[in-house]
């Protein structure tokens, strides 16, 4: 009789230390996960914030003379300034905007359509890093601006997606 509650006693006490245990590596991904979400959506505000509200640096940069990113001048956001961004590698401009995580930007108009323009050749679209493929986890921020579209001012929607 001893030895069967010593082997009842074992096996609720394994069972409670492997619970246990489930649960603490359950209870440590979710504050990992969290960490990540905040540093994403902490990182996603200030690119947004810097896009959006300053020229950058130099003031008129272009591809080859850029340290600071940033579309804003005169009120609108500069489309001369987003095509020179789309001129930079990815990876360059990751690292000057400071983001460890894959990114879009895009610029969009009212109806939800990416802003674009002929320029008698070709479309020229305003959106620039990559498609969201293999998503764990994504923050969306959105500012919005006004552009000068071929003479016309637009309302417009600058949405930076930032996800592991």
């Amino acid at each position: 009789m001893f030895s069967s509650d010593f082997m009842i006693s074992i096996i609720l006490f394994i069972s409670i230390i492997i619970i246990a245990g489930v649960y603490y590596q359950n209870l440590q991904n979710d504050v990992y996960d969290s960490y990540i979400r905040n540093d994403m959506q902490t990182k996603a505000m200030n690119v947004a914030n810097l896009l959006a509200t300053t020229s950058g640096d130099p003031q008129f940069w272009n591809n080859n003379t850029v340290k600071v990113i940033g579309l804003y001048d005169s009120g609108k956001f500069n489309l001369t300034k987003f095509e020179e961004l789309q001129k930079i590698d990815y990876y360059t401009t990751k690292r000057i905007l400071g983001i460890n995580y894959e990114f879009n930007l895009t610029l969009k108009n009212e109806t939800g359509n990416i802003i674009q323009r002929w320029d008698g050749s070709k479309w020229v679209n305003y959106s620039f890093g990559i498609p969201l493929i293999n998503v764990e986890q994504a923050v969306l921020v959105k500012r919005l601006g006004l552009v000068n579209l071929e003479g016309n001012v637009t309302k417009t929607v600058m949405e930076v997606v930032i996800w592991t």
